[in-house]
C-alpha cells in the first residue's frame, strides 16, 4: 500500500511538473500554481482526480492561497489576443484571488485590514462585454493590458470597485469604449487610500468615478501618469483629497468638464489639450461643487505648474458652482479655487475668461501665471444666472490676483461688481475692504469737462444696505480721501491742487433715516494765472449728473458718486481710501 501511494504521489509530481512547465514556457512564465496547471489540464481533457483517487481530499487539505499572491488570467484562459470575450476569466482571476490573504492587520482581536492577491493581466487586447465586479482588497496589475468594450460605444462599465476599494494599489490599464472605466469608493472607511499608476482611457464617457460625497469621504485617491484622449470626463472626484499628477488630458469639446469635482482636489504637473468645440457646447476643463448637506470641509480645487490648452484654442479653467460658507459658526470650512505656476492660455469659446461664476466660493486666489492674453471677460467673470450684487461683501469672501496675472490691457481683470472682493498683493489693510478695479492702491480718474470752467469724475462705492454684524462698515464707516489737480487753462505750469475728505454719513430726525455724502476742505493750493485759481469741489452728490442729492434711502442701491469741481477736461482726480470701502470702479 504504502509503494503504491509512492508510485502515485510519483506519478502526480511527473504530470503536474511537465505540464506546469510547458504551460509556463507558452504563457511566458505565468509562475502557475499546482491548481493552476490542474486547471488547464482539466480543460485540455486530462482529468487527473479521475486517474489519482485522492487527489482531491489531497487539494483540500492543503493551504493552497496562503503565500500565493497573483492570479494570472492567461494561466485561466484568457488570451489577451483581441480575438474573443475574456470577461469570464477575468472574473475568475478576480474570484481566485480573493482566496488568497496575503496581510492581515489585526487591533483588539478584530480584523482591521486585510489584503488579497492581486490578479495579474499580463500585455495583450482583452474583450469585455459586461462589468467585472472587484471585491475589497483585491488590486489590479494591469501594466500594458488593453482592455476594449464588446461593443465600444460607451454603454457598459469596466471594473466596478463601489464600495470595495480600500488601500488598493492599481497598475496600468487602457481602456476603449467604455461608459465608465472604473468605478470605485470606499463606503467612507476610515484610513482609505487608493493608487492608480499607468492608467489611460481613450473614447470613454468617464475614466475614474468616485461615485459620490457620500460613498467616498475620508479617502487618499491618487492617479499618476495618466493618459486621457478623446475622453468625456477623465475623473468624478468625491473624495476628501483626490490627487492627479504627471498627466495628460484632451478635452473632446463636448458640453461639459474634464473633471469634475465635489472634494478637494489637487492638479500638478498635468498638461491640458483641447479639441475643437462641438457646435453649441460649453466646454471648460473642471466644474468645481460644493456638498450640499453633507459635513462641512476644505473643498474645491488646487491647480500647480499646469498647461492649459495652447493647440486649438482654450476654454475656461473652472465653472464654479461652490457656494462660500460665510457663518463664523462652522469655522470658516473654505470653498477654494487656488491657481499657482500655471500658463492660462487664452480662451475662444463663448465663455472667454480664466473662471466663470455660477456662484462665489470663500476664496478665488492666482499667482505665479502667464500667457494670458485675449481673455475679453477676463480672468474671473460671472455667468448670466449668477448675480454677484446678491452676495454680502464680508471678510469670508475673496479674491486675489497678483501682478504676474495680468493679460492685455484692452480686457477687464474680472466683473466690475467682483472688485468689492479684490484682495491684492499691494493692499496692505486687506481688513478694511480697500478695493479697486485696477488692483491698486488708490484709484486715478481722468476728469470730464463741462460749461462754465467745471470738470467732473463719476466712481462708485459698494455702500452696505443693511448693519450685517461685523462688516466692515459697520465697524469703521466710510471715508476716502480725494486729491484734486486741476486748471482752467491747460498748461501743466497752471495746475491747481486741492485735498478733501468725503465720508459717508447716516442720520435723520426718527422717521426717515438717511445716508449723506459729505465733504470738507483739508488743503488748498492755487495755481493757474497769477495763482488764483482753486480747485475746489462745488458738489458731491449721488448719481451720474452734475448736479444730484447729497442724501439717499439707506436701502438704497445707488453705488455712482460723482464729484463736480472747479477745471476742465486735463484735471484728475486720485481716490485713497480710509475706512469701509467695498468697491471702487
Amino acid at each position: 500500500m504504502e509503494r503504491r501511494n509512492f508510485l502515485v504521489n510519483f506519478l502526480l509530481w511527473i504530470l503536474v511538473s511537465f505540464f506546469g512547465y510547458t504551460i509556463k514556457k507558452e504563457g511566458e512564465n505565468l509562475n502557475l500554481s499546482k491548481t493552476d496547471a490542474r486547471m488547464v489540464l482539466d480543460r485540455d481533457g486530462i482529468n487527473i482526480s479521475k486517474k489519482i483517487g485522492n487527489l482531491n481530499k489531497q487539494l483540500a487539505d492543503t493551504t493552497e492561497g496562503t503565500f500565493e499572491k497573483t492570479v494570472n488570467v492567461l494561466a485561466l484562459g484568457a488570451t489577451g489576443k483581441n480575438v474573443s470575450d475574456d470577461t469570464e476569466f477575468i472574473r475568475l482571476a478576480v474570484t481566485k484571488a480573493l482566496t488568497y490573504k496575503v496581510e492581515s492587520n489585526q487591533i483588539g482581536g478584530s480584523t482591521y485590514y486585510t489584503g488579497n492577491g492581486t490578479v495579474k493581466i499580463p500585455a495583450g487586447i482583452y474583450g469585455i462585454s459586461s462589468t467585472v465586479n472587484v471585491p475589497k482588497g483585491v488590486n489590479l496589475d494591469m501594466r500594458e493590458a488593453i482592455f476594449v468594450a464588446i461593443p465600444a460605444d460607451k454603454t457598459i462599465d469596466c471594473f466596478n470597485m463601489e464600495l470595495n476599494a480600500f488601500r488598493n494599489n492599481h497598475l496600468g490599464g487602457t481602456f476603449v469604449g467604455f461608459k465608465r472605466a472604473i468605478a470605485v469608493s470606499t463606503n467612507n472607511r476610515n484610513t482609505s487610500k487608493i493608487n492608480f499608476d499607468g492608467i489611460s482611457t481613450f473614447s470613454c464617457q468617464i475614466g475614474i468615478d468616485t461615485i459620490s460625497f457620500e460613498l467616498s469621504r475620508s479617502t487618499l485617491l491618487t492617479v499618476k501618469n495618466f493618459l486621457s484622449v478623446n475622453t468625456n470626463q477623465f475623473i468624478k472626484a468625491h473624495c476628501d483629497m483626490t490627487h492627479l499628477t504627471d498627466g495628460w488630458i484632451n478635452h473632446t469639446g463636448y458640453n461639459g468638464a474634464s473633471i469634475y469635482n465635489q472634494g478637494y482636489t489637487k492638479v500638478d504637473n498635468v498638461v491640458f489639450s483641447p479639441a475643437p468645440t462641438q457646435k453649441g457646447s460649453r466646454p471648460r476643463w473642471i466644474d468645481n461643487y460644493s456638498v450640499d448637506g453633507e459635513a462641512l470641509g476644505e473643498r474645491g480645487i488646487k491647480l500647480e505648474h499646469c498647461r492649459f490648452g495652447g493647440e486649438a484654442g482654450s476654454m475656461p479653467l473652472v465653472f464654479n458652482y461652490a457656494k462660500a460658507d460665510t457663518n463664523p459658526d462652522n469655522g470658516y470650512c473654505a470653498t477654494v479655487i487656488d491657481i499657482d505656476d500655471c500658463i492660462l492660455f487664452s480662451s475662444s469659446t463663448v465663455d472667454s475668461a480664466g473662471i466663470v461664476l455660477f456662484d462665489i466660493p470663500n476664496r478665488i486666489s492666482i499667482k505665479n501665471s502667464s500667457g494670458i492674453h485675449n481673455l475679453s471677460k477676463g480672468l474671473v467673470t460671472c455667468d448670466s444666472s449668477f448675480d454677484s450684487k446678491l452676495i454680502t461683501t464680508n471678510r469670508f469672501i475673496s479674491i486675489s490676483i497678483d501682478s504676474s496675472a495680468k493679460g492685455s490691457t484692452d480686457f477687464p481683470l474680472m466683473d466690475d461688481d467682483l472688485h468689492r472682493f479684490l484682495m491684492t498683493d499691494d493692499t496692505p489693510y486687506n481688513a478694511f475692504r480697500q478695493t479697486f478695479k485696477d488692483g491698486k492702491f488708490f484709484k486715478r480718474y481722468k476728469a470730464v469737462s463741462t460749461d462754465k470752467n467745471k470738470a467732473k469724475v463719476t466712481f462708485k462705492i459698494k455702500t452696505q444696505t443693511s448693519f450685517a454684524s461685523g462688516t466692515d462698515q459697520e465697524n469703521q464707516g466710510v471715508a476716502f480721501l480725494a486729491s484734486i489737480s486741476s486748471a482752467i487753462v491747460g498748461s501743466y505750469g497752471y495746475k491747481a491742487q486741492s485735498l478733501y475728505l468725503i465720508t459717508v454719513t447716516g442720520g435723520g430726525d426718527g422717521s426717515s433715516i438717511k445716508k449723506r455724502l459729505n465733504y470738507a476742505l483739508l488743503a488748498s493750493h492755487a495755481g493757474g494765472a497769477s495763482f488764483g485759481t482753486q480747485a475746489n469741489i462745488t458738489s458731491v452728490h449721488w448719481g451720474t449728473d452734475y448736479t444730484g442729492n447729497k442724501d439717499a434711502d439707506p436701502s438704497s442701491i445707488e453705488e455712482n458718486v460723482t464729484i463736480v469741481f472747479n477745471g476742465k477736461s486735463n484735471s484728475t482726480v486720485t481716490i485713497l481710501p480710509l475706512h469701509g470701502i467695498d468697491n471702487y470702479s
